[in-house]
């Protein structure tokens, strides 16, 4: 059996109101992780996350369901959590053990009821929070529209970290505000990068200078070295993002679930910055190798030694 160290393990839970796509969204993360060679579909009852009789026949997610996969060294423990208000105490119970929370938005409605729900769970346990707007691949699609009314409802630490390059039935592309480029995305989910030239580059430019300030509010170094150099590698950000969105900066991501698009670049990047079951400073009692109860906090050196079993 394989063993994961602390810092290796993201405890994500998809979560939101019902209708945004999260179990496709689900099946996606899937495909892209090797897990599954194809995506399922509701309509025909094989997603792997809706795998009950009574879920597949009524065609929703209706209890929660833990979904494993390993992606750039990391092993995701994803939940996918249904959205139905009838169903939300498997809401509850996903983000009072998760350490990230994927809110998921449907692009064409905006917040709703199962959105604020999500973002109340999740404050109530200081889960890191991702908004992902979904569905961005429908006929009306107002990613902008939605980015301001969250950063209203929310505060100014929501922050886009992506685009949609072409709303709508022909999306396919995004502008990522890290790599300053447009990435391009095929019919199997992964993507290929082009330069952002344009009202695109300027764009980008702007919204990474604005995320370099942000996350200089965690670690100065950073804006010191930005000045210095005039730009930071993704490499270079990578402590100092992840700080951010442990202390309270909430990514928003775009992405179209049964197209495949988006999903990858969101896994990547959870993988890089998202909060990991170390990083969290709680106390867990656990058994040492003697079999002896020891308490410790996940930020504590002796976490670094405990393993968890698949």
């Amino acid at each position: 059996m394989k063993t994961y160290s602390a810092e290796s393990i993201i405890n994500l839970s998809i979560a939101g109101h019902q209708g945004t796509g999260k179990t496709v969204l689900a099946e996606a993360i899937m495909k892209n992780s090797g897990v599954i060679r194809e995506m399922g579909k509701i309509d025909s009852g094989t997603t792997t996350s809706d795998y009950s009789d009574i879920e597949i026949s009524h065609g929703n997610s209706m209890v929660l369901s833990v979904l494993s996969h390993e992606f750039m060294d990391k092993k995701f423990n994803l939940i996918d959590v249904p959205g139905y208000l009838d169903f939300i105490g498997e809401m509850k119970s996903a983000l009072y053990v998760v350490d990230n929370a994927g809110i998921v938005i449907n692009a064409s409605e905006g917040i709703e009821v199962g959105t604020e729900l999500a973002w109340e769970y999740s404050e109530e346990n200081n889960v890191s929070k991702y908004f992902i707007v979904n569905m961005c691949n429908r006929e009306i699609s107002k990613f902008e529209e939605i980015v301001s009314k969250l950063k209203e409802r929310f505060g100014r630490n929501v922050f886009p970290v992506m685009f949609p390059v072409n709303e709508g039935e022909s999306f396919n592309q995004i502008a990522d505000v890290l790599k300053r480029e447009i990435l391009e995305f095929d019919a199997g989910g992964n993507f290929t990068n082009k330069a952002a030239d344009g009202d695109w580059g300027d764009k980008l430019s702007s919204c990474y200078n604005e995320l370099i300030e942000m996350v200089a509010e965690s670690d100065e170094s950073l804006l010191e070295a930005f000045f210095d150099k005039g730009e930071l590698s993704e490499d270079e950000l990578r402590a100092g993002l992840k700080t951010a969105i442990k202390d309270g900066l909430i990514p928003v991501f775009c992405s179209a679930g049964e197209k495949n698009v988006g999903t990858k670049r969101i896994v990547e990047f959870m993988s890089k910055y998202g909060t990991t079951a170390f990083d969290k400073n709680q106390e867990i009692t656990a058994k040492d190798s003697s079999g002896s109860e020891i308490t410790v906090k996940s930020s504590d050196a002796e976490m670094s030694a405990m393993v968890f079993k698949t």
